[in-house]
């Protein structure tokens, strides 16, 4: 694999996922380079923001992080009703994404995905790859 940054983090909002996180998580988990090798346990931290939940993520969280080779890290939070939608919660997210970052010393990357989607078993390391050319942004879809 090319030079990846020091640290990647996959911030990952969730509000009331208990069915789908699972299945996130998981996907997360076996991510692989072109080749089919898996990536490395410490290619990338995951952070799961759960807002306003009020099902058993936080605790499946929990017992999925125990299983999977990356570091999974939740932050529990109620936000108030103005700011209870997606976009503020991916906001938070990610600004906890930079925090984390920052208290690594690292002018690292951090990626976004939904906590009801399973990204491709590529995804890290493509969207690494994409940066590593010099671009400022990856997006993709989600299908």
């Amino acid at each position: 694999m090319a030079a990846a940054p020091a640290s990647t983090i996959i911030a990952i909002p969730a509000c009331n996922e208990d069915e789908r996180i699972g299945a996130c998580l998981a996907a997360l988990a076996v991510q692989r380079d072109r080749y089919g090798s898996p990536l490395s346990a410490d290619a990338f931290e995951i952070l799961v923001f759960a807002n306003n939940c009020t099902d058993d993520t936080v605790a499946i969280i929990e017992r999925i992080a125990k299983s999977v080779p990356q570091r999974v890290v939740v932050a529990e939070e109620r936000l108030p009703p103005e700011m209870s939608n997606a976009g503020w919660a991916r906001k938070r997210a990610m600004d906890l994404a930079a925090d984390r970052l920052d208290e690594l010393g690292d002018a690292g990357v951090f990626m976004t995905t939904d906590a009801d989607s399973c990204v491709s078993p590529t995804w890290v390391w493509s969207n690494l790859q994409e940066l590593a050319t010099g671009v400022d942004c990856v997006a993709g879809y989600v299908d």
